[in-house]
């Protein structure tokens, strides 16, 4: 019972880690004006955490950088008609 609970702690942990570690990869390809990488970074973020208002910002940001806004908008779309942002109290 121990070992799985610290199986699922370490899982947890390590899900956890993703979060930041890939969001400030997003930031830094934004300030280098790495667009592409930029979302594909804020991009993972958002598939552990939707919510991530950090990572929707700099996804959005790169996509204008890029001229794709549309592009953007469409993949708002789609996740709002999934309801993929459960919580709408950052908005």
């Amino acid at each position: 019972m121990i070992l799985l609970a610290l199986m699922i702690f370490e899982l947890s942990f390590a899900v956890n880690k993703k979060v930041p570690c890939n969001s400030n990869l997003a930031m830094c390809n934004l300030k280098l004006k790495e667009y592409k990488q930029c979302i594909h970074f804020a991009t993972k973020v958002i598939d552990i955490d939707p919510g991530n208002i950090k990572a929707i910002y700099r996804r959005g940001m790169a996509y204008l950088a890029c001229n794709d806004v549309n592009e953007e908008m469409d993949i708002y779309a789609q996740e709002i008609d999934n309801k993929r942002y459960v919580s709408s109290s950052y908005f």
